[in-house]
Protein backbone atom coordinates (compact mmCIF):
# COMPACT_ATOMS: atom_id res chain seq x y z
CA UNK A 1 0.00 0.00 0.00
CA UNK A 2 1.22 3.50 -0.60
CA UNK A 3 -0.14 7.07 -1.87
CA UNK A 4 -0.53 7.67 -5.46
CA UNK A 5 -0.88 11.26 -5.03
CA UNK A 6 0.53 13.00 -7.93
CA UNK A 7 3.44 15.44 -7.82
CA UNK A 8 5.14 17.64 -10.52
CA UNK A 9 8.59 18.27 -10.23
CA UNK A 10 9.89 21.85 -9.36
CA UNK A 11 11.86 24.37 -10.90
CA UNK A 12 14.29 23.70 -8.16
CA UNK A 13 16.16 21.17 -10.23
CA UNK A 14 18.48 23.42 -11.45
CA UNK A 15 21.62 20.95 -12.07
CA UNK A 16 23.68 23.61 -14.67
CA UNK A 17 24.56 25.50 -10.99
CA UNK A 18 28.34 25.73 -10.48
CA UNK A 19 30.03 22.92 -8.03
CA UNK A 20 29.80 24.43 -4.81
CA UNK A 21 33.56 24.39 -2.66
CA UNK A 22 34.31 21.61 -0.96
CA UNK A 23 34.61 21.34 3.04
CA UNK A 24 37.73 21.88 4.27
CA UNK A 25 39.72 18.46 4.19
CA UNK A 26 37.54 16.77 1.99
CA UNK A 27 38.16 15.35 -1.50
CA UNK A 28 35.87 15.37 -4.67
CA UNK A 29 35.45 11.83 -6.56
CA UNK A 30 34.74 11.67 -9.78
CA UNK A 31 33.49 9.10 -10.45
CA UNK A 32 32.79 7.78 -7.24
CA UNK A 33 31.98 4.20 -6.49
CA UNK A 34 28.65 3.65 -4.47
CA UNK A 35 26.76 0.50 -2.85
CA UNK A 36 22.74 0.19 -3.54
CA UNK A 37 20.98 -1.87 -1.77
CA UNK A 38 17.22 -2.97 -2.09
CA UNK A 39 16.06 -4.96 1.06
CA UNK A 40 12.36 -5.35 2.05
CA UNK A 41 12.96 -6.86 5.98
CA UNK A 42 9.25 -7.80 6.24
CA UNK A 43 7.23 -6.86 8.48
CA UNK A 44 9.62 -4.53 10.92
CA UNK A 45 12.53 -6.58 10.49
CA UNK A 46 11.64 -8.70 13.79
CA UNK A 47 9.89 -12.12 12.87
CA UNK A 48 13.64 -14.08 12.99
CA UNK A 49 16.01 -11.71 14.40
CA UNK A 50 16.33 -8.05 13.88
CA UNK A 51 20.11 -8.07 14.27
CA UNK A 52 20.68 -10.25 11.31
CA UNK A 53 18.96 -7.48 9.37
CA UNK A 54 21.57 -5.43 10.63
CA UNK A 55 24.12 -8.28 9.61
CA UNK A 56 22.95 -8.30 6.04
CA UNK A 57 23.26 -5.04 5.60
CA UNK A 58 26.80 -4.97 6.76
CA UNK A 59 28.03 -8.06 5.05
CA UNK A 60 26.73 -6.45 1.67
CA UNK A 61 29.04 -3.07 2.39
CA UNK A 62 25.82 -1.05 1.46
CA UNK A 63 26.17 2.64 1.27
CA UNK A 64 22.40 3.61 1.21
CA UNK A 65 19.81 1.28 0.94
CA UNK A 66 16.04 1.10 0.20
CA UNK A 67 13.49 -0.56 3.05
CA UNK A 68 10.55 -1.59 2.48
CA UNK A 69 8.42 -3.04 5.13
CA UNK A 70 10.08 -1.05 7.59
CA UNK A 71 7.55 -0.77 10.37
CA UNK A 72 8.27 1.97 12.02
CA UNK A 73 11.77 0.44 12.98
CA UNK A 74 13.47 2.14 10.68
CA UNK A 75 15.53 4.59 12.75
CA UNK A 76 15.87 1.96 14.73
CA UNK A 77 18.30 -0.11 12.03
CA UNK A 78 20.11 3.42 11.16
CA UNK A 79 20.83 3.81 14.64
CA UNK A 80 22.52 0.49 15.23
CA UNK A 81 24.20 1.25 11.58
CA UNK A 82 25.39 5.06 12.80
CA UNK A 83 23.67 5.88 9.78
CA UNK A 84 21.27 8.60 8.49
CA UNK A 85 17.39 7.87 8.06
CA UNK A 86 14.36 9.71 6.00
CA UNK A 87 11.09 8.14 6.95
CA UNK A 88 9.25 10.23 4.13
CA UNK A 89 11.45 7.77 1.56
CA UNK A 90 12.24 4.57 4.03
CA UNK A 91 16.10 5.03 3.40
CA UNK A 92 18.63 4.89 5.33
CA UNK A 93 22.63 5.51 4.35
CA UNK A 94 25.94 6.25 5.67
CA UNK A 95 26.07 9.72 3.70
CA UNK A 96 24.09 12.84 3.98
CA UNK A 97 20.45 12.34 2.93
CA UNK A 98 19.04 15.41 1.40
CA UNK A 99 15.15 15.55 1.33
CA UNK A 100 14.06 18.24 -1.09
CA UNK A 101 11.36 20.31 -1.20
CA UNK A 102 8.72 19.39 -3.59
CA UNK A 103 9.73 15.78 -3.54
CA UNK A 104 6.73 14.61 -1.77
CA UNK A 105 8.34 11.55 -0.06
CA UNK A 106 8.95 10.68 -4.12
CA UNK A 107 12.94 10.54 -4.01
CA UNK A 108 15.73 12.48 -2.06
CA UNK A 109 19.39 12.92 -2.44
CA UNK A 110 22.16 11.43 -1.53
CA UNK A 111 25.35 13.56 -0.63
CA UNK A 112 28.20 11.34 -1.32
CA UNK A 113 30.61 13.91 -1.61
CA UNK A 114 30.22 18.02 0.05
CA UNK A 115 27.73 19.37 -2.83
CA UNK A 116 27.59 16.61 -4.72
CA UNK A 117 24.81 14.11 -4.90
CA UNK A 118 23.00 11.24 -6.75
CA UNK A 119 18.96 10.52 -6.26
CA UNK A 120 17.31 7.75 -5.25
CA UNK A 121 13.22 6.54 -5.21
CA UNK A 122 12.55 3.59 -3.03
CA UNK A 123 8.82 1.78 -4.00
CA UNK A 124 7.05 -0.62 -2.80
CA UNK A 125 4.27 -1.81 -4.77
CA UNK A 126 0.80 -3.63 -3.79
CA UNK A 127 1.26 -7.16 -3.79
CA UNK A 128 -2.35 -8.76 -4.18
CA UNK A 129 -3.27 -9.90 -7.05
CA UNK A 130 -0.74 -11.14 -7.77
CA UNK A 131 0.05 -11.44 -11.75
CA UNK A 132 2.23 -15.00 -11.67
CA UNK A 133 -0.55 -16.03 -9.96
CA UNK A 134 -3.20 -15.32 -12.09
CA UNK A 135 -1.27 -16.78 -15.26
CA UNK A 136 -0.87 -19.89 -13.47
CA UNK A 137 -4.63 -19.56 -12.40
CA UNK A 138 -5.51 -20.10 -16.42
CA UNK A 139 -6.41 -16.06 -16.62
CA UNK A 140 -5.79 -14.85 -19.85
CA UNK A 141 -2.78 -12.53 -20.38
CA UNK A 142 -5.20 -9.31 -21.59
CA UNK A 143 -6.59 -9.84 -17.97
CA UNK A 144 -3.04 -9.85 -16.39
CA UNK A 145 -2.07 -6.83 -17.96
CA UNK A 146 -5.02 -5.29 -17.52
CA UNK A 147 -4.44 -5.90 -13.37
CA UNK A 148 -0.99 -4.31 -13.81
CA UNK A 149 -2.22 -1.76 -15.25
CA UNK A 150 -4.80 -0.52 -13.23
CA UNK A 151 -3.08 -1.77 -10.00
CA UNK A 152 0.66 -1.31 -9.98
CA UNK A 153 1.30 1.01 -12.91
CA UNK A 154 -0.74 3.70 -11.02
CA UNK A 155 1.77 3.99 -8.14
CA UNK A 156 5.12 3.64 -9.96
CA UNK A 157 3.87 6.03 -12.74
CA UNK A 158 4.47 9.28 -10.79
CA UNK A 159 7.74 8.26 -9.57
CA UNK A 160 9.10 7.69 -12.73
CA UNK A 161 7.28 11.47 -13.95
CA UNK A 162 9.34 12.64 -10.94
CA UNK A 163 12.66 10.91 -12.09
CA UNK A 164 12.41 11.58 -15.74
CA UNK A 165 13.82 15.65 -15.46
CA UNK A 166 16.38 14.53 -12.90
CA UNK A 167 18.25 12.07 -15.23
CA UNK A 168 17.95 14.08 -18.11
CA UNK A 169 19.84 16.71 -16.02
CA UNK A 170 23.30 14.53 -15.82
CA UNK A 171 22.15 13.12 -12.37
CA UNK A 172 22.94 9.42 -11.85
CA UNK A 173 19.68 8.27 -10.54
CA UNK A 174 18.48 5.24 -8.45
CA UNK A 175 15.18 3.55 -8.64
CA UNK A 176 15.02 0.53 -5.60
CA UNK A 177 12.25 -1.06 -3.91
CA UNK A 178 9.65 -4.49 -3.66
CA UNK A 179 8.22 -4.15 -7.20
CA UNK A 180 5.92 -7.10 -6.62
CA UNK A 181 6.07 -7.94 -10.40
CA UNK A 182 8.53 -9.68 -12.31
CA UNK A 183 10.52 -8.41 -15.30
CA UNK A 184 10.04 -8.53 -18.96
CA UNK A 185 13.55 -9.03 -19.33
CA UNK A 186 12.93 -12.55 -16.99
CA UNK A 187 10.45 -13.58 -18.74
CA UNK A 188 11.68 -14.02 -21.97
CA UNK A 189 11.06 -17.16 -24.85
CA UNK A 190 14.07 -18.58 -23.25
CA UNK A 191 12.72 -19.55 -20.13
CA UNK A 192 9.88 -20.92 -21.31
CA UNK A 193 9.73 -24.06 -19.64
CA UNK A 194 13.38 -23.65 -17.72
CA UNK A 195 11.73 -21.86 -14.49
CA UNK A 196 8.80 -23.57 -12.99
CA UNK A 197 5.41 -22.59 -14.31
CA UNK A 198 6.64 -19.89 -16.79
CA UNK A 199 5.16 -21.10 -19.88
CA UNK A 200 4.97 -18.47 -22.16
CA UNK A 201 7.05 -14.75 -22.37
CA UNK A 202 5.39 -12.36 -20.73
CA UNK A 203 5.88 -8.30 -21.05
CA UNK A 204 4.82 -7.55 -17.89
CA UNK A 205 3.97 -3.48 -18.02
CA UNK A 206 5.94 -2.24 -14.79
CA UNK A 207 9.49 -3.43 -15.62
CA UNK A 208 8.75 -2.08 -19.14
CA UNK A 209 7.71 1.31 -18.41
CA UNK A 210 10.51 1.57 -16.11
CA UNK A 211 12.72 0.81 -18.55
CA UNK A 212 11.05 2.86 -20.88
CA UNK A 213 11.34 5.99 -18.54
CA UNK A 214 15.22 5.38 -19.49
CA UNK A 215 16.00 3.04 -16.76
CA UNK A 216 18.45 -0.57 -16.66
CA UNK A 217 18.37 -3.24 -14.67
CA UNK A 218 21.52 -3.68 -12.88
CA UNK A 219 21.23 -7.27 -12.05
CA UNK A 220 20.07 -8.21 -15.52
CA UNK A 221 22.85 -6.32 -16.38
CA UNK A 222 25.58 -7.96 -14.80
CA UNK A 223 23.82 -11.40 -15.74
CA UNK A 224 22.17 -11.18 -19.14
CA UNK A 225 21.41 -14.40 -19.05
CA UNK A 226 17.40 -14.97 -16.89
CA UNK A 227 18.10 -18.77 -17.11
CA UNK A 228 22.02 -19.43 -16.10
CA UNK A 229 21.06 -16.53 -13.11
CA UNK A 230 17.14 -16.10 -12.45
CA UNK A 231 18.34 -13.88 -9.43
CA UNK A 232 15.33 -14.95 -7.37
CA UNK A 233 14.59 -12.56 -4.75
CA UNK A 234 11.06 -13.45 -3.25
CA UNK A 235 10.79 -16.09 -1.38
CA UNK A 236 13.93 -16.50 0.41
CA UNK A 237 14.30 -19.95 3.01
CA UNK A 238 14.37 -18.46 6.44
CA UNK A 239 12.87 -19.80 9.46
CA UNK A 240 9.69 -21.02 10.15
CA UNK A 241 7.58 -17.86 11.82
CA UNK A 242 4.31 -18.23 13.09
CA UNK A 243 1.28 -17.69 10.19
CA UNK A 244 3.18 -16.96 6.63
CA UNK A 245 5.68 -19.17 5.28
CA UNK A 246 6.23 -19.62 1.23
CA UNK A 247 7.82 -21.86 0.37
CA UNK A 248 6.36 -23.80 -2.71
CA UNK A 249 8.85 -23.39 -5.93
CA UNK A 250 7.04 -22.30 -8.73
CA UNK A 251 6.63 -19.07 -6.90
CA UNK A 252 9.81 -17.91 -6.75
CA UNK A 253 10.82 -14.91 -8.57
CA UNK A 254 12.75 -11.89 -9.15
CA UNK A 255 10.35 -9.36 -7.99
CA UNK A 256 13.35 -6.66 -5.70
CA UNK A 257 15.26 -4.73 -8.07
CA UNK A 258 17.84 -2.27 -8.30
CA UNK A 259 17.26 0.21 -11.38
CA UNK A 260 19.81 3.48 -12.78
CA UNK A 261 19.86 5.78 -15.39
CA UNK A 262 21.89 8.48 -15.80
CA UNK A 263 26.00 8.42 -15.13
CA UNK A 264 26.43 5.20 -13.45
CA UNK A 265 27.86 1.97 -14.56
CA UNK A 266 27.51 -1.17 -12.94
CA UNK A 267 30.64 -2.67 -11.54
CA UNK A 268 28.63 -5.77 -9.72
CA UNK A 269 25.77 -7.30 -8.86
CA UNK A 270 24.48 -9.86 -5.81
CA UNK A 271 22.03 -11.50 -3.96
CA UNK A 272 22.02 -11.20 -0.36
CA UNK A 273 20.39 -14.29 1.44
CA UNK A 274 20.06 -17.88 2.83
CA UNK A 275 23.35 -19.98 2.35
CA UNK A 276 22.56 -22.31 -0.21
CA UNK A 277 19.92 -20.02 -2.11
CA UNK A 278 20.43 -20.03 -5.78
CA UNK A 279 22.46 -17.22 -7.00
CA UNK A 280 22.98 -15.54 -3.42
CA UNK A 281 26.57 -14.96 -2.89
CA UNK A 282 26.33 -13.17 0.60
CA UNK A 283 25.20 -15.15 3.14
CA UNK A 284 23.50 -14.65 6.54
CA UNK A 285 22.35 -16.74 9.03
CA UNK A 286 19.64 -17.70 9.95
CA UNK A 287 18.06 -15.35 7.27
CA UNK A 288 15.63 -12.62 8.64
CA UNK A 289 13.14 -12.20 5.74
CA UNK A 290 11.09 -13.37 3.11
CA UNK A 291 12.92 -11.40 0.52
CA UNK A 292 16.41 -11.69 -0.11
CA UNK A 293 17.90 -8.22 -0.83
CA UNK A 294 19.84 -6.86 -3.85
CA UNK A 295 22.97 -4.54 -3.68
CA UNK A 296 24.78 -3.21 -6.62
CA UNK A 297 27.81 -1.71 -6.94
CA UNK A 298 28.40 1.36 -9.52
CA UNK A 299 30.93 3.95 -10.57
CA UNK A 300 29.06 7.37 -10.28
CA UNK A 301 29.54 10.82 -11.35
CA UNK A 302 27.66 13.00 -8.86
CA UNK A 303 26.17 16.13 -9.83
CA UNK A 304 25.92 19.47 -7.85
CA UNK A 305 22.89 19.78 -5.84
CA UNK A 306 20.08 22.09 -6.79
CA UNK A 307 19.66 25.21 -5.50
CA UNK A 308 17.56 23.98 -2.19
CA UNK A 309 17.04 24.59 1.68
CA UNK A 310 15.59 21.64 3.83
CA UNK A 311 15.37 19.89 6.98
CA UNK A 312 16.46 16.20 7.43
CA UNK A 313 12.95 15.15 8.96
CA UNK A 314 9.26 16.36 8.37
CA UNK A 315 8.43 15.80 12.18
CA UNK A 316 10.23 16.37 15.07
CA UNK A 317 9.84 16.69 19.19
CA UNK A 318 10.84 20.00 21.22
CA UNK A 319 14.14 19.98 21.88
CA UNK A 320 15.31 18.08 19.13
CA UNK A 321 18.10 18.94 16.90
CA UNK A 322 16.88 19.88 13.27
CA UNK A 323 19.31 19.57 10.70
CA UNK A 324 19.25 21.99 7.82
CA UNK A 325 20.94 22.07 4.81
CA UNK A 326 20.74 24.76 1.92
CA UNK A 327 22.99 25.18 -1.38
CA UNK A 328 22.55 28.17 -3.82
CA UNK A 329 26.08 28.07 -5.35
CA UNK A 330 27.15 31.83 -6.63
CA UNK A 331 24.71 33.46 -4.48
CA UNK A 332 24.40 35.30 -1.20
CA UNK A 333 21.78 33.96 0.77
CA UNK A 334 20.41 34.23 4.12
CA UNK A 335 18.48 30.85 6.04
CA UNK A 336 15.59 32.12 7.99
CA UNK A 337 13.22 29.90 9.85
CA UNK A 338 9.55 31.26 10.13
CA UNK A 339 6.78 30.54 12.60
CA UNK A 340 2.85 31.40 12.87
CA UNK A 341 1.06 31.88 16.20
CA UNK A 342 -1.61 33.55 17.17
CA UNK A 343 -1.55 36.05 13.84
CA UNK A 344 1.82 36.82 14.47
CA UNK A 345 4.99 35.43 12.61
CA UNK A 346 8.41 35.20 14.17
CA UNK A 347 11.38 35.04 11.96
CA UNK A 348 14.53 33.63 13.00
CA UNK A 349 17.48 34.03 10.59
CA UNK A 350 19.71 30.42 11.18
CA UNK A 351 22.77 31.84 8.45
CA UNK A 352 23.73 34.93 6.27
CA UNK A 353 25.82 35.22 3.61
CA UNK A 354 27.60 31.34 2.94
CA UNK A 355 25.67 29.94 -0.37
CA UNK A 356 25.59 26.44 1.07
CA UNK A 357 26.48 24.63 4.60
CA UNK A 358 24.55 22.52 7.39
CA UNK A 359 23.81 23.65 10.69
CA UNK A 360 22.17 22.08 13.72
CA UNK A 361 19.30 24.07 15.24
CA UNK A 362 18.69 23.32 18.72
CA UNK A 363 14.63 23.48 19.65
CA UNK A 364 14.79 23.64 22.81
CA UNK A 365 12.07 26.08 24.00
CA UNK A 366 10.46 26.53 20.93
CA UNK A 367 6.95 25.89 20.71
CA UNK A 368 5.10 23.17 19.23
CA UNK A 369 3.76 23.43 15.54
CA UNK A 370 4.44 23.93 11.78
CA UNK A 371 7.57 25.88 11.03
CA UNK A 372 8.98 26.94 7.32
CA UNK A 373 12.00 27.21 6.54
CA UNK A 374 12.84 30.00 3.84
CA UNK A 375 16.04 30.35 1.50
CA UNK A 376 16.15 34.38 0.74
CA UNK A 377 18.17 36.43 -2.06
CA UNK A 378 19.99 39.37 -1.42
CA UNK A 379 17.47 41.06 -2.99
CA UNK A 380 14.58 39.18 -1.01
CA UNK A 381 13.34 36.61 -3.33
CA UNK A 382 12.52 33.33 -2.03
CA UNK A 383 14.78 31.00 -3.79
CA UNK A 384 13.56 27.88 -2.01
CA UNK A 385 11.04 26.77 1.23
CA UNK A 386 10.56 23.70 3.38
CA UNK A 387 8.23 22.78 6.08
CA UNK A 388 8.23 20.67 9.27
CA UNK A 389 6.46 20.01 12.18
CA UNK A 390 7.30 20.50 15.69
CA UNK A 391 5.43 18.71 18.16
CA UNK A 392 5.05 18.89 22.11
CA UNK A 393 7.02 15.84 23.41
CA UNK A 394 4.04 14.94 25.46
CA UNK A 395 1.80 15.14 22.64
CA UNK A 396 0.19 11.71 21.42
CA UNK A 397 -1.11 11.01 18.69
CA UNK A 398 -5.36 12.13 18.03
CA UNK A 399 -7.47 10.73 15.34
CA UNK A 400 -11.13 12.41 15.14
CA UNK A 401 -14.23 11.62 12.68
CA UNK A 402 -16.39 14.52 12.42
CA UNK A 403 -19.95 12.70 12.67
CA UNK A 404 -21.61 9.83 14.38
CA UNK A 405 -23.65 8.54 11.79
CA UNK A 406 -23.76 8.22 8.26
CA UNK A 407 -25.61 7.33 5.21
CA UNK A 408 -23.94 4.26 3.16
CA UNK A 409 -21.25 5.56 0.60
CA UNK A 410 -21.46 9.29 2.73
CA UNK A 411 -17.44 10.17 2.93
CA UNK A 412 -15.74 10.42 6.49
CA UNK A 413 -14.55 14.03 7.35
CA UNK A 414 -11.44 13.06 9.19
CA UNK A 415 -8.50 15.24 10.94
CA UNK A 416 -5.42 13.59 12.58
CA UNK A 417 -2.82 15.68 14.37
CA UNK A 418 0.82 14.49 16.25
CA UNK A 419 1.58 11.50 13.57
CA UNK A 420 4.95 10.41 13.57
CA UNK A 421 5.79 11.20 9.71
CA UNK A 422 6.44 8.02 8.68
CA UNK A 423 5.66 7.35 4.70
CA UNK A 424 3.07 4.87 5.02
CA UNK A 425 1.49 5.62 8.15
CA UNK A 426 -2.25 5.12 7.58
CA UNK A 427 -5.89 4.95 8.42
CA UNK A 428 -8.33 1.96 8.35
CA UNK A 429 -11.98 1.06 9.31
CA UNK A 430 -12.53 -1.66 12.06
CA UNK A 431 -15.31 -2.61 13.11
CA UNK A 432 -16.02 -0.91 16.51
CA UNK A 433 -16.04 -4.66 18.75
CA UNK A 434 -12.41 -5.33 17.02
CA UNK A 435 -9.75 -5.38 19.99
CA UNK A 436 -6.73 -3.00 19.60
CA UNK A 437 -4.34 -6.11 17.51
CA UNK A 438 -7.16 -6.73 15.08
CA UNK A 439 -5.61 -6.96 11.64
CA UNK A 440 -8.72 -7.09 9.83
CA UNK A 441 -10.40 -4.13 8.42
CA UNK A 442 -12.73 -2.84 6.06
CA UNK A 443 -11.04 0.45 4.11
CA UNK A 444 -7.54 2.30 4.12
CA UNK A 445 -6.28 5.36 3.10
CA UNK A 446 -2.44 6.73 3.66
CA UNK A 447 -1.91 10.31 5.25
CA UNK A 448 0.88 10.96 3.30
CA UNK A 449 3.54 11.08 6.24
CA UNK A 450 1.92 14.04 7.17
CA UNK A 451 1.87 14.67 10.96
CA UNK A 452 -1.66 16.91 10.71
CA UNK A 453 -3.68 16.95 8.03
CA UNK A 454 -7.29 16.83 7.21
CA UNK A 455 -8.80 13.79 4.82
CA UNK A 456 -12.37 12.78 2.98
CA UNK A 457 -12.32 9.25 3.93
CA UNK A 458 -14.59 8.00 0.54
CA UNK A 459 -14.84 6.67 -2.42
CA UNK A 460 -12.41 8.42 -3.91
CA UNK A 461 -9.53 8.55 -1.64
CA UNK A 462 -9.75 4.86 0.38
CA UNK A 463 -8.95 1.51 -1.51
CA UNK A 464 -10.85 -1.52 -0.19
CA UNK A 465 -14.32 -2.07 0.59
CA UNK A 466 -16.50 0.84 0.20
CA UNK A 467 -19.69 2.09 0.63
CA UNK A 468 -19.15 0.70 4.22
CA UNK A 469 -22.40 -1.78 5.03
CA UNK A 470 -24.12 -0.67 7.75
CA UNK A 471 -22.99 -1.18 10.98
CA UNK A 472 -20.70 -0.09 13.89
CA UNK A 473 -17.13 0.99 13.04
CA UNK A 474 -14.24 3.06 14.61
CA UNK A 475 -11.47 4.51 12.67
CA UNK A 476 -7.62 4.12 13.34
CA UNK A 477 -4.32 5.57 12.75
CA UNK A 478 -1.62 2.87 12.40
CA UNK A 479 1.97 3.09 11.95
CA UNK A 480 3.93 3.10 8.80
CA UNK A 481 1.88 0.06 7.14
CA UNK A 482 2.23 -1.99 10.22
CA UNK A 483 -0.62 -2.21 12.63
CA UNK A 484 0.31 -0.63 15.78
CA UNK A 485 -2.37 1.78 16.64
CA UNK A 486 -1.24 5.29 17.36
CA UNK A 487 -4.38 6.78 17.58
CA UNK A 488 -8.11 5.58 17.37
CA UNK A 489 -11.52 7.10 16.99
CA UNK A 490 -14.76 7.80 18.62
CA UNK A 491 -17.20 5.23 17.19
CA UNK A 492 -19.52 5.89 14.49
CA UNK A 493 -22.41 4.21 12.69
CA UNK A 494 -22.73 3.66 9.32
CA UNK A 495 -26.98 3.50 8.79
CA UNK A 496 -29.31 0.69 7.34
CA UNK A 497 -30.33 -2.85 8.06
CA UNK A 498 -28.11 -5.59 8.44
CA UNK A 499 -24.90 -5.59 10.27
CA UNK A 500 -21.07 -5.73 8.92
CA UNK A 501 -19.63 -8.27 7.95
CA UNK A 502 -16.21 -9.45 8.47
CA UNK A 503 -13.22 -7.48 6.80
CA UNK A 504 -11.33 -9.34 4.98
CA UNK A 505 -7.30 -9.01 4.90
CA UNK A 506 -5.21 -6.41 3.11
Amino acid sequence: MQSIRLVSILAFLCFGAAVPAQEEGSEPCAPCTLRVMSFNIEWGGEHVRFANVIEAIMAARADVVGVQEPEGNLERLANALGWEFNRRNHVISRFPLVDPPGGDGRFLFVEITPGRVVALANVHLPSDPYGPHWLREGRTPAEVIALERSLRLPWITPVLDVLAPIHARGVPVFLVGDFNAPSHEDWTEATVGKVPHRTRAFAWPVSRAVTAAGFRDAWRHAYPDPVAQPGFTWWAARPLISNYNPSDPADQERIDFVWFAGPATVESAALVGEAGGRDVSVTVSPWPSDHRAVVSEFRVEPAPMPVLVTSDQRVYRVGDAVRVTWEAPDAAVSVHLLHEADGKTTDRRLATGAPSGRIEVSTAGFAAGAYRLALVDADGRTLSRNDFWLLDPAASPALRVDGKTFAPGEPLPVSWRNAPGNRLDWLAVFDAEAPPVATDYLAYAYVRAESAGTLEFGARTVQGEWPLPPGRYVLRLLEDDGFERLAESAPFEVTGPGAAPAAGDR
